[in-house]
């Protein structure tokens, strides 16, 4: 489990997890976002591996957090051996897709508190942006040779090419109709690979 010294656990987190995880090797539960006094329950809608897949196919939004995540040590020193560089942006999605298995559960219970303080946000700058456009570039080359599924590949390119539009953007490298432009693309590409996803599924129960 990951502990910020800023945020921390409900007291009987380690207990939920302990008896939840069982023979699994990653367990995923729900947060407490408090920005400002003002509390966001986040968790994840799915049970299991087979639902989680299902539940991206359709693009919904699920969190990647790794402060909500139980781990087994082992599988995971097995996963992240291979990670040498440096990050401040994106580690957090690239780790959890390296982590991905079929021995993955989920829980709705809120057992991280996460405490957002005014102070801790960062100044975004050029530097910033370059940096962070460097972490999602990175990401995405690690990602694709990652031996995932295409929906779940699809899911997080998705995510890293608009936050990659963004940065490219906000840091002047392209105008905002070209911004535009990227992001219509990708929305659209969504778009189409969900109705594939519906229409496979409908050919699967005829």
């Amino acid at each position: 489990m990951f502990l910020d010294p800023d945020d921390y656990l409900e007291l009987n987190a380690c207990e939920i997890c302990l008896i939840n995880i069982k023979d699994n090797n990653l367990l995923q539960f729900g947060f407490k976002k408090n920005e400002n006094s003002e509390i966001d329950l986040i968790y994840p809608k799915m049970k299991d591996y087979k639902e989680f897949k299902k539940y991206i196919s359709y693009f919904y939004f699920t969190p990647w957090n790794l402060c909500s995540l139980m781990i087994k040590r082992d599988f995971f020193c097995k996963k992240i051996q291979n990670f040498d560089y440096k990050f401040i942006y994106a580690e957090d999605m690239l780790v959890y897709i390296s982590l991905i298995n079929e021995k993955m559960i989920f829980i709705k219970d809120c057992l991280y508190n996460y405490i957002i303080h005014e102070s801790s946000i960062s100044k975004e700058n050029n530097e910033k942006y370059n940096t962070y456009l460097a972490n999602l570039d990175f990401t995405l080359s690690m990602i694709e040779k990652m031996d995932l599924s295409k929906n779940i590949l699809r899911y997080y390119s998705y995510f890293i090419k608009m936050n990659i539009y963004q940065f490219l953007y906000k840091s002047h490298k392209i105008s905002y109709l070209k911004y535009k432009f990227f992001k219509k693309k990708e929305k659209f590409k969504k778009i189409c690979y969900i109705l594939l996803f519906k229409i496979s599924r409908l050919r699967r129960y005829r």
